[in-house]
């Protein structure tokens, strides 16, 4: 898989998908992992172009401790009140994740539109006691803590939903709506991911897409390809300044319409 991405004064976490075993063409000076499998690049250009390699049995992630059993103290009780009700205590792992999912699918909806928290309630509460609607960030903590109320090890994880391919860049597009949050639940001695958000979310997103965005999207590509010219490796010969010329004049153009 080959991933573009422009680092902001050469640093920025890495986007990598799941069982990336192997980083080819990373021009950057640093590489630092943590113990929840995130890597950041630093002295770096400001656009790298690199390689992943996959391995589906690789796990950056560090095994579970307390932690990943921990429970806000303000939810507590509504949490584990929850789980008894779902019948979770006692039952394994599998069983309980498949009683979650069923439990957040089956009784909530995805929605942007979030009512304020009630008087004497968290926001999560809300959303678990009252609301029962709300977008991915309250279905994976949801999830997250259900599970740990259950003894189950649970992690919160952000990222992309990377689905929409773009033919002007022959490639697949993230975009800031595409962000996306999960649970990643332990089982069977490994780390595995747990969406329990409704799958029609990405439709609500799409739904929301402004009339301008395709204008945005040349501009975006544009930019894309003066960087990838930019912080090249080699040396550009005559063809390259004439390409380099041409771009130029239709950024101008383009800046002038947007400006006008």
């Amino acid at each position: 898989m080959a991933i573009a991405l422009e680092l902001r004064r050469g640093t920025g976490m890495l986007p990598l998908p799941s069982g990336a075993g192997r980083l080819e063409r990373l021009p950057v000076g640093e590489l630092q992992l943590n113990n929840l499998g995130a890597i950041k690049a630093s002295e770096g250009p400001g656009l790298v172009d690199y390689l992943v390699e996959r391995h589906p049995s690789v796990d950056r992630d560090a095994p579970p401790t307390e932690q990943d059993l921990a429970l806000p103290r303000r939810e507590q009780a509504t949490l584990q009140q929850l789980a008894t009700e779902q019948g979770l205590p006692g039952e394994s792992p599998a069983a309980t994740v498949a009683k979650v999912h069923a439990f957040l699918l089956g009784q909530f909806r995805y929605s942007l539109d979030l009512p304020a928290p009630t008087a004497g309630l968290t926001a999560l509460q809300t959303f678990l006691l009252q609301a029962r609607s709300g977008h991915c960030e309250y279905f994976a903590t949801a999830a997250v803590l259900l599970l740990r109320a259950a003894g189950v090890p649970a992690r919160y994880a952000t990222g992309f939903s990377v689905s929409e391919y773009s033919p002007l860049e022959g490639a697949y597009v993230a975009r800031r709506r595409h962000a996306h949050a999960w649970a990643l639940v332990w089982l069977a001695g490994r780390w595995r991911d747990f969406d329990a958000t409704p799958p029609d979310w990405s439709e609500f997103e799409a739904a929301r897409t402004p009339w301008w965005e395709r204008i945005g999207d040349l501009w975006a590509w544009l930019n894309h390809q003066f960087n990838r010219w930019r912080w090249r490796e080699t040396t550009a010969d005559e063809s390259d300044n004439r390409w380099l010329w041409g771009l130029a004049g239709v950024l101008t153009v383009t800046l002038f319409w947007r400006l006008l």
